[in-house]
């Protein structure tokens, strides 16, 4: 800012008349006023100094310098920028997957005003077979729900129509819009252009879109008209679904197709982005609820054949409500807690109605729905999070070792700074704002890399199953990345900074036998940390391996190799009762005679699917006999345990026979037989099943892993599929020597001439079955290995730049000791011998840390414990091996001093 020639005459006037008023000469005010106001030059500098904007100017120029000095060292800045690359990008792959998963809202208007109802109860009484939900929405726990509730309770998500409309009558008196929905079986058999395709499908209340404030893309969404009695089917498509099956075709508005054999016809395309409010679940298409209904489909794909909107004791309805601006969830809840009270009351069972073990109405945040993923993999992405931000720690404190060694070459220059009268907050600003630029650079090359570590990590998560997870580079994940890079640079550049700019007007080239003592120690103290930080990675990384191990290495009871499964439900193709058993038993017997194929059965429930169809049973001839115990159930067909080579202890194996008879036969594995009947025999005994039938036992087969490969074999029987409560579909399993890929097309071609419109989903092998079980374990113990050994790189890195720093501080000293005549192995000894203080010192502090920290990965190790001593005691063996091999080469280097040379220097 400059100062014009009629401001400085009107200074100087000024200054004139008050040495006039003192006494002087008017030529002595003269010259005395021009002293006093200085020259043009040095008001223009003070007026600088005083300027707003100085910082600004001054940031220029430091920005300026920076990369002035990384384009004098680029080795240097690559390996720098290489360095925080790495652990930017892994948090901000991690972060993105997270937030896709965890944190990203619906794809609607105003989602945080988004709530979902559900009740809840301390307990739920163990005599619970009471139908307050349908089939497959029966009592689950929370967490599983996509429900996060603050203490353990038992709670569902799911009422009954009735119940809905009167919340729903109630929440439009307080202008609060409130919408219901469920999906049906999943997936649903969808015929398009006269073929059949496997998709999601959902039915929706009136009110549903406008309550989440969508438009249509095209056409219209349902009106009163689609939800009124008698009303014909109608659907709105997702903008996914139309794109795959009428490549964005105008035509398909009013086209037909069938959901299940029923006909309903396309009215309306969603908008790009929303496929539903189930992240986990992305839906195909919408339908009218009530329509839906009186068409014969029901919700979670319950059998029954009327329609459960009339039933008062069928819960199957999902509550959403939207709420006004500036009204909070607990005003929510207060408002429409007393109307659910006094709905729910007539149907309650009396177990229910007493006093805390009554259902109450809770309210939570619906912005992102009913999240199905957080549930599976969100305890994994945390714990991910927590490895990758220990990653980027241990990078920042390598890079601020390497800063520091590269800093000694410009100590003098810092240091003549200082003498010329340079303020020491302007060398800490010019040298953070180096390190700033640095961590930025390595946050670009972080965010370049993160679509590809994100993708890798998705693949990992999906097990090669599609997943409706999507990682996008948002205003989230950016932000993360520039926060992250933010912080970074502040972390690794601020001990170097504050370390030289307190040196004074030192610097070096004195003539000290012995280099300075305080960078030296702050080299070793970083190359320490870099140790303990690294050995909780290695320490994590080995117990998520060990699981593995553990898990993989389990016993299941039956031999998965060349074994192909694959869903089929035939309802659709409009079988049901003695001809849809009969259409399962006909299919099954042509599979296992197509070529290649030795055996095929089909099941209820698929081996390690993670459905144990548990149910409660009680053994007669126990101590006591009103007693009930859980066990596992699964339905089977004939020769499944010759197909899944269980082997067979006792008596016969579910027959041709028993399918469809009156007499129920059962067969038990190992842990029920030893549960009920402990040494006796137990063919011939009668096993009464909760609310079902009495089965007589026919068979022992050996133990098999039911639902899951954690904790012991667990109680489980086996009937014949026709035996269950109401057959639907079946999971089959064939075995052949061919691949599974092989098999498809033969198999389509039987399923095509047999029951022809029938969907098959989830073609896949057995092993693969097997595989989506060890996907987190899998997941926790590849990444947290690849984490590892970056770390390791890094800690080795450390403390070699921490030793070759000390050798290259301590020259002249060695050439002195060598000159005096000591040997060269002393001179190498000295180094290694620092070193292994220097790292004994760190894996101290790394082991009480990593103590500390396998606490909180405890529930996901299976077979070690979180101090298990072998571990610990292995991952320190190896870094400390680690941290020996990386200080070699300075102690080789310091070996060969030559003291004339290191004499002779300055």
């Amino acid at each position: 800012m400059k100062l014009n020639r009629e401001e400085l005459q009107e200074h100087l006037a000024a200054l004139e008349a008050e040495y006039v008023e003192q006494g002087h000469t008017a030529a002595a005010a003269r010259r005395l006023a021009r002293v006093r106001l200085g020259g043009n030059d040095q008001i223009q500098e003070e007026r600088r100094e005083v300027w707003r904007w100085r910082h600004l100017d001054n940031l220029r120029r430091d920005l300026g310098y920076a990369f002035r000095a990384i384009r004098r060292a680029p080795g240097f800045a690559a390996v720098v920028i290489l360095t925080l690359a790495l652990g930017i990008g892994a948090n901000t792959a991690v972060f993105s997957v997270f937030s896709a998963a965890l944190l990203r809202p619906l794809a609607v208007a105003n989602p945080e005003q988004l709530s979902l109802l559900y009740w809840a109860t301390p307990r739920f009484p163990r005599d619970r077979h009471i139908e307050l939900s349908g089939s497959n929405t029966g009592l689950v726990a929370a967490s599983s729900a996509g429900i996060h509730t603050p203490n353990p309770e038992e709670a569902n998500y799911s009422i009954s129509c009735p119940v809905f409309e009167t919340l729903q009558e109630q929440a439009a008196r307080r202008g609060i819009s409130a919408f219901g929905f469920a999906p049906l079986n999943v997936p649903e058999t969808i015929g398009v252009h006269e073929s059949a395709i496997a998709a999601n499908a959902t039915l929706i209340s009136d009110g549903s879109f406008a309550g989440l404030g969508l438009a249509p893309l095209q056409g219209r969404f349902p009106g009163s008209n689609d939800f009124r009695a008698g009303a014909p089917l109608t659907a709105v498509i997702s903008y996914a679904f139309w794109t795959a099956q009428f490549a964005r075709s105008a035509d398909a508005l009013g086209s037909s197709i069938t959901i299940e054999r029923r006909p309903a016809t396309i009215i309306g395309i969603a908008p790009p982005g929303f496929d539903g409010l189930e992240l986990g679940q992305p839906d195909a298409m919408w339908l009218p609820a009530r329509a839906a209904l009186q068409a014969g489909l029901m919700p979670w794909g319950d059998p029954r054949k009327t329609a459960p909107n009339l039933d008062e004791r069928y819960w199957w309805m999902q509550v959403m409500v939207r709420r006004p601006a500036g009204v909070a969830p607990a005003q929510i809840q207060a408002a429409l807690a007393p109307a659910f009270a006094a709905a729910i009351s007539d149907v309650l069972p009396n177990p229910l109605k007493q006093g805390e073990l009554r259902p109450q109405l809770k309210v939570i945040a619906g912005s992102m729905g009913i999240n199905d993923i957080a549930g599976q993999f969100g305890g994994s992405l945390q714990l991910l999070l927590l490895g990758v931000g220990l990653l980027l720690l241990l990078a920042c404190v390598n890079t601020s070792a390497l800063l520091f060694a590269h800093s000694v070459g410009r100590r003098r220059e810092i240091a003549l700074r200082l003498a010329l009268g340079a303020p020491r907050f302007r060398i800490i600003e010019q040298l953070l704002t180096e390190s700033l630029v640095l961590a930025g650079l390595g946050g670009c090359a972080g965010v370049l890399l993160t679509p590809i570590a994100s993708a890798l990590l998705v693949s990992l998560l999906s097990n090669g199953k599609a997943i409706p997870l999507q990682p996008t580079l948002d205003w989230r994940v950016l932000g993360f990345a520039a926060a992250a890079s933010l912080v970074t640079g502040v972390l690794f550049g601020m001990l170097p900074a504050f370390s030289y700019s307190r040196q004074g007007g030192r610097a070096p080239g004195s003539n000290r036998a012995t280099a300075d003592r305080a960078p030296l120690r702050a080299q070793r103290f970083m190359a320490a940390i870099q140790i303990a930080l690294s050995l909780v990675l290695l320490v994590g990384a080995s117990l998520f391996t060990r699981t593995l191990v553990k898990l993989e290495s389990q016993p299941l009871g039956f031999d998965p190799a060349h074994l192909t499964t694959f869903d089929l439900d035939a309802r659709s193709a409009g079988y049901g009762g003695e001809k849809l058993a009969d259409l399962y038993l006909r299919l099954q017997h042509q599979l296992a005679a197509l070529p290649g194929v030795s055996a095929a059965t089909a099941s209820q429930h698929t081996l390690l699917g993670g459905d144990s169809g548990g149910e409660d049973v009680r053994f007669p001839v126990s101590a006591d006999p009103l007693a009930w115990h859980g066990a596992g159930r699964n339905g089977v067909a004939p020769d499944f345990f010759a197909t899944m080579r269980i082997p067979l202890l006792l008596g016969r194996a579910i027959e041709d026979r028993d399918v469809g008879t009156n007499a129920p036969v059962a067969v038990i594995n190992q842990a029920l037989a030893q549960a009920a009947f402990g040494g006796a025999n137990p063919i011939g005994r009668q096993l009464e099943v909760k609310d079902a039938a009495v089965y007589t036992i026919v068979g022992v087969a050996a133990n098999t892993r039911y639902a899951t490969l954690k904790g012991e074999f667990a109680p489980a029987y086996f009937i014949p599929y026709t035996g269950t409560r109401a057959l639907q579909g079946l999971t089959f399993e064939v075995r052949s020597m061919l691949p599974t890929s092989d098999l498809r097309a033969s198999i389509a071609h039987e399923i095509a001439r047999l029951a022809s419109g029938t969907a098959v989903t989830n073609f896949q092998s057995q092993t693969d079955q097997d595989g989506a079980t060890l996907t987190n374990p899998r997941l926790l113990a590849k990444i947290m290995s690849v984490i590892s050994l970056l770390g390791l790189l890094l800690a080795g890195l450390g403390v070699e730049g921490a030793m070759a720093y000390a050798v290259a501080q301590r020259t002249k000293e060695i050439g002195i000791r060598m000159a005096l005549g000591a040997r060269t192995a002393q001179a190498a000894g000295d180094v290694l011998r620092e070193s292994a203080l220097v790292t004994l010192a760190g894996l101290a502090a790394g082991l009480i840390l990593a103590a500390a920290c396998s606490r909180l990965i405890a529930a996901e190790l299976y077979g070690v414990s979180p101090g298990d001593p072998l571990t610990l005691a292995g991952s320190a063996a190896a870094l400390l091996f680690v941290a020996l091999a990386a200080a070699w080469l300075p102690a080789r280097r310091a070996a060969q001093v030559d003291p004339l040379i290191a004499l002779r220097a300055e």
